[in-house]
């Protein structure tokens, strides 16, 4: 008879024993029984012990029956632990103890021991039963729990994101340091509040409306969260939530991941406004190396200075020198961070420079940007750019410079959401006869009406654009690619809507190609093409009228 569970959970064998009739009896079932139990009398001597009290000390029943507590355990141990918990249930007390005891072999292991009061057959007047376990590997197992549990808690803390957890109800039950320092506020004074209680209330309605999506769909969701919390300043933060499920797959709260992207928009913002000023300026604009060789110039440099476009190795001074020496370019090069003068192009045109200094993390020179401003061409240039901007001048749609940097930063964005983006190339089939009957002016009109129907029939957050022509480019965040198909089928069907002209109805369909951010390309020029490929495949394909590039044969 192996009783494993006489400890921790109600089973008393001691009561047991007391109804045995004889001390073979008592021996024969303690002979039987794993855990380590004793029976001590009132002087502190063993008179019965288990098979598992004799395996743990290595010691045959008989060898310990007759010691004392003191002889088998030693004497410190006795005087200061054993004797004072003896006593207690000697007393009539019920005593619960643990500690650490080398066993035979010794190894150092955890007991867990319960002594109660004992009046059976083998004692004379009051005894002791002493009924315990070794618990070293439960101890063991929560002691490495609580170490994984540290070690996680850690980790957490110092991630640099921030990470919460909200239950279902949407009350924060857990948040690590970078969210105490996003919110500026001690994890007590978050943990049991809910987003009502931390941000403003149309913030807290947004993120609510985004945990619901969460918990509904049960899958993970990746979204940009403008949020005002309660110091009243304004945040855009980059946000992953991920549902947290149950044993029986249920969700039961959500985690939060993210981290706060306002100042990295913000520059990234600045960038691409420095990057399409750069383009655009009718200024020519060089960067250089520290030393002065060109590495990068922009489209009126490279009108300007053909010599430039190459590919070869160029330094600014084989292209322009000072008009007044000294100093010559190259000394200022070498020693200034920041200059202003006019210098003169090999073909003797004067321009007004600007250079700049641009500094590593080290204050060393890395780079230089140099602005020529031809003052002979620069009122012409820009008029004819604030003409030109960047929309359409017919529909007042973005143009194709638009388009592209509206294309290059979806393509960043997507990027980093890792979602996906459909670029959808719409073609007027058979515009050229409106135009032929009716004239350009009334055909213009017609574009006209076309580009409402189209944005119309768009998202605000897309984007439509007009290349030229009859033809429109549009740019959509998609989920996969039967959203792109959906998008599709709704602007042929508000092109296919009749246009009414001079009290006639004009009938036009459309022809659409499609093309797929990352899967088609990551580049924002090859994406436009082949979705002007796709176009063209779903022109000259009967019964088709859109086509995604992937679908197209390729030649083997």
């Amino acid at each position: 008879m192996k009783n494993k569970d006489s400890v921790g959970n109600g089973i008393h064998p001691t009561n047991d024993l007391d109804e045995l009739n004889t001390a073979s009896e008592m021996n024969s079932v303690l002979e039987a029984l794993e855990d380590l139990i004793s029976i001590v009398d009132h002087n502190y001597r063993y008179v019965a012990v288990s098979y598992g009290y004799s395996l743990f000390f290595g010691m045959q029943a008989k060898d310990i029956i007759g010691k004392s507590a003191a002889e088998l355990h030693g004497q410190e141990i006795f005087r200061k632990i054993l004797k004072p918990n003896l006593d207690l249930a000697l007393a009539g007390e019920e005593v619960n103890l643990q500690f650490w005891r080398h066993n035979q072999c010794g190894e150092l292991r955890f007991i867990d021991s319960r002594h109660t009061l004992y009046t059976g057959k083998l004692v004379s007047g009051k005894g002791i039963a002493v009924v315990a376990r070794d618990i070293t590997v439960l101890k063991q197992t929560q002691a490495a729990l609580e170490k994984e549990k540290y070690l996680l808690s850690t980790i957490i803390d110092a991630i640099p994101d921030f990470i919460f957890v909200k239950d279902k109800l949407g009350v924060y039950q857990r948040c690590n340091k970078s969210f105490e320092a996003l919110l500026d506020t001690p994890s007590d004074k978050i943990i049991g509040k809910t987003d009502n209680d931390l941000m403003s209330e149309p913030s807290a309605a947004y993120v609510k409306a985004r945990d619901t999506e969460v918990k509904s769909s049960g899958q993970e969701l990746r979204c940009d969260e403008p949020v005002t919390y309660n110091d009243g300043q304004r945040r855009l933060v980059d946000m992953l939530k991920l549902p947290l499920l149950n044993d029986t797959g249920d969700v039961e709260g959500i985690m939060g991941i993210g981290h706060d992207v306002t100042r990295e928009r913000e520059i990234e913002h600045k960038l691409q406004l420095a990057a399409l000023v750069f383009e655009t300026t009718s200024d020519c604009c060089f960067i250089l190396s520290n030393e002065g060789e060109i590495l990068s110039a922009n489209l009126a440099a490279k009108e300007r200075f053909p010599k430039v476009t190459n590919g070869k190795r160029l330094l600014i001074t084989e292209l322009f020198y000072c008009s007044n020496v000294p100093p010559t370019l190259e000394k200022i090069i070498r020693s200034e961070l920041s200059w202003h003068g006019e210098i003169t192009s090999q073909d003797q045109a004067p321009f007004l420079a600007t250079l700049n200094a641009v500094l590593d993390n080290d204050q060393q020179v890395e780079k230089f940007v140099i602005i020529l401003r031809d003052n002979r061409l620069h009122k012409a240039r820009e008029r004819e750019l604030l003409t030109q901007a960047y929309h359409d001048h017919l529909t007042g749609l973005p143009n194709r410079l638009l388009l592209k940097t509206k294309l290059e930063s979806a393509i960043i964005r997507a990027e980093r959401q890792r979602r996906q983006i459909a670029v959808l190339f719409i073609d007027l089939d058979n515009f050229k006869p409106v135009n032929d009957l009716h004239g350009h002016f009334e055909g213009d009109n017609i574009l006209i009406a076309v580009a409402k129907r189209l944005q119309g029939s768009m998202r605000k957050v897309d984007t439509l654009s007009r290349m030229g022509g009859d033809e429109f480019i549009a740019l959509i965040d998609i989920a996969d690619n039967s959203q792109a198909q959906v998008v599709a089928e709704k602007l042929m069907r508000c092109i296919e809507q009749p246009f009414v002209l001079k009290d006639m109805d004009i009938n036009l369909s459309a022809s659409i190609g499609i093309s797929i951010f990352p899967s088609d390309s990551r580049i924002a020029e090859q994406l436009l093409q082949n979705a002007d490929e796709a176009m063209y495949h779903a022109k000259n394909t009967p019964l088709r009228s859109f086509s995604f590039f992937a679908d197209i044969p390729k030649l083997e």
